[in-house]
């Protein structure tokens, strides 16, 4: 399995937010920056949402305790946590 892209991220994101984030013009730095709520306005169920069109768009599969491998509350951390998860598991 392939890594989730910033690109692919961006695209959940915007998906689940129907538009409203305005996260088009950020930069890919700018926006692996980003925090959830105070940046993106986005609560746990918004980005619970952003890990199932993920999953459903790239055919994956991850537990929920992805979110506690994050070691903050940005869109970079949770990306990491996510693709090493998909590189721990890519031989199983």
């Amino acid at each position: 399995m392939e890594k989730i892209s910033v690109k692919e991220m961006r695209r959940a994101i915007l998906h689940v937010s129907r538009g409203d984030v305005q996260v088009r013009n950020l930069s890919d730095d700018q926006l692996l920056k980003c925090d959830w709520l105070n940046d993106l306005k986005m609560g746990n169920i918004r980005v619970y949402n952003v890990a199932i069109e993920l999953q459903r768009s790239y055919n994956l599969s991850f537990p929920s305790e992805i979110f506690k491998v994050a070691h903050d509350n940005t869109v970079g951390a949770l990306l990491d946590a996510i693709n090493q998860y998909i590189d721990e598991n890519a031989n199983s």
